[in-house]
């Protein structure tokens, strides 16, 4: 499908979207894990299987951080996590290639 026919939704979110934040800083942790060393405790897995995750509690606390989630044709395509602030600016993106 062409871009240009792509419906994109962006939406800021909440705790309420806090499972799905969950779920998808999963999918990143194990994009990211094959580039970190086999020591850091970031990309180790628990007892169940999980990925450790950073505290994410602040992106629903604080001004200077947010969640926004990307829709594509009304699916869940990207988990856009933000981080601002005098002398910082940092995101990162998880796509899920298959909602598009």
């Amino acid at each position: 499908m062409p871009i240009s026919e792509v419906n994109f939704v962006i939406e800021r979110v909440g705790s309420e979207s806090e499972q799905i934040a969950n779920n998808l800083f999963q999918l990143y942790a194990h994009d990211f894990s094959e580039f970190a060393p086999l020591d850091d405790e970031r990309f180790s897995v628990d007892d169940d299987g999980l990925f450790a995750l950073p505290l994410i509690e602040k992106y629903w606390t604080q001004p200077n951080h947010s969640f926004h989630l990307i829709r594509a044709n009304g699916k869940l395509a990207v988990l856009q996590q933000s981080t601002t602030g005098r002398h910082l600016a940092a995101a990162w993106t998880t796509t899920l290639r298959s909602s598009l």
